[in-house]
């Protein structure tokens, strides 16, 4: 008789990477831009005023001078996408067009509303990739800094990040919902890799599991895409098998998506927590946790028998390090392994996978003994496959 170990597979972004779906945050941004100058070259809210023409949304307000009366110039017909296209908007040509009564001092003018926005974009097009929990977290404690210890000059509190916040998650919540909309489907080498440790009796030469291993997958995205896998072995295997989606599901009230930053780690966590300002835990995890039985229902299932962890398609960055470590140094987590990406020129991020595990370890020699080497893991996906 097999002794019982439970199977606990971690869900992250990458699994739906994989699957096709645009569900990087630079995906969500780069694809407001593009909506957003789709908007403005179609509208008609452009008001006419003495010195010039205006347009103003929720969040862009552009002020033009009067040469620019016809929407159909050079300008506005530009190419560029997205933001680059609204940074071409206020930057200009130098051509004559932007000259009014001989002078070239009447340009457009742009202002962003959502302060917020406009840094995760300006970081987007700086880096060409964006954590945007991060940068939250990273903004938040700069409104405490400011708020609060008076060691640095702002006009932006924390009523305006939690504003601009709360708006870019509800953006990103329809995007999500238009992206993934009958979009997913197996990938067989996917459903491969969960074969091969939820039955490994199919495969000549592996011993048979426990009937009563317990299969958990712990999502952490917004999407539904693990459900196809759920569902799948839901009505094929013996064992229990069960799916939390941790940090809420798209478009279901009673499972609302949790946006926000779960480092409890952080060493200047500890000052915000003591301030008498609720706003600053708005959209801190753990509170959120809290709305819904999602996290219990883990902790009965880490709490209950020993288990082993396979983490497919998440980084284990810092946004998620109080729940991960809470994961990671429990006395029944035996084993680590986590399924690493190749990019299109061959490289893989094992390296990077490995130092980030590392980061939600205090206890070191724990993260010794519990990840698996390098050389024992694998590719989520190897190359691009159809899908059944």
């Amino acid at each position: 008789m097999y002794g019982q170990i439970n199977k606990l597979f971690i869900i992250g972004n990458g699994f739906d990477l994989s699957h096709g779906l645009k569900t990087k945050y630079s995906d969500f941004i780069d694809n407001f831009w593009e909506w957003e100058k789709t908007r403005i070259q179609t509208s008609n809210n452009f008001i006419r005023g003495a010195n010039g023409y205006a347009y103003d949304d929720e969040i862009l307000n552009i002020k033009t001078p009067k040469i620019l009366n016809d929407l159909q110039n050079e300008y506005f017909s530009h190419s560029a996408k997205g933001f680059q296209w609204i940074m071409y908007l206020e930057s200009g040509p130098g051509s004559s067009i932007w000259k009014f009564g001989g002078s070239t001092s009447s340009k457009v003018i742009i202002t962003i509303k959502n302060v917020f926005l406009k840094k995760i974009t300006e970081m987007l097009n700086l880096n060409n990739w964006v954590d945007i929990e991060g940068i939250y977290y990273s903004v938040l404690k700069n409104c405490f800094s400011s708020e609060y210890e008076k060691s640095a000059k702002s006009n932006y509190y924390i009523s305006n990040l939690i504003n601009d916040f709360s708006h870019i998650r509800s953006l990103l919540e329809d995007y999500l919902i238009k992206t993934t909309k009958n979009q997913i489907k197996i990938i067989p080498s996917i459903l491969d890799k969960f074969n091969h440790i939820i039955q490994p009796n199919l495969y000549p030469g592996n011993d048979k599991i426990n009937d009563n291993d317990i299969i958990l997958f712990l999502d952490f995205n917004y999407t539904n895409t693990v459900n196809v896998y759920y569902e799948y072995f839901k009505n094929l295997i013996s064992q229990e098998i069960s799916c939390i989606h941790i940090h809420g599901e798209i478009d279901n009230a009673n499972n609302p998506i949790i946006f926000g930053y779960g480092d409890e780690l952080d060493e200047d966590h500890k000052k915000i927590e003591s301030i008498n300002n609720k706003q600053y835990l708005e959209n801190e995890k753990s509170v959120n946790y809290a709305k819904t039985p999602n996290y219990r229902n883990l902790l009965r299932f880490i709490d209950a028998y020993p288990f082993d962890v396979y983490i497919m398609g998440h980084s284990c960055g810092k946004s998620d390090r109080t729940l991960l470590n809470s994961i990671f140094e429990h006395k029944n987590c035996k084993t680590i392994k986590s399924f690493y990406h190749i990019d299109e020129n061959g490289i893989n991020d094992q390296d990077d996978r490995i130092m980030n595990l590392y980061v939600n370890f205090n206890d070191k020699s724990l993260f010794r003994a519990k990840v698996i080497d390098k050389t024992n893991c694998e590719p989520l996906l190897e190359q691009h496959t159809s899908p059944l």
